[in-house]
């Protein structure tokens, strides 16, 4: 799957952003990064849920 010029331009500037990071940093920023990324599992598993029980409704 091929990324945006824009979803490029994002990656490019978290690069230039987390250059300098000391590894402390570093870290916290990966554990942010996890946690969103749970946080939008959960979400998309929400949603799936609630579409296959509006669908299942419907037969």
């Amino acid at each position: 799957m091929e990324l945006s010029r824009e979803q490029e331009f994002k990656i490019c500037s978290f690069n230039q952003q987390v250059k300098y990071l000391t590894e402390i940093e570093v870290k916290q920023k990966l554990v942010e990064m996890y946690q969103r990324m749970i946080i939008l599992q959960n979400h998309y598993q929400r949603e799936i849920k609630k579409t296959w029980l509006i669908n299942d409704v419907g037969k």
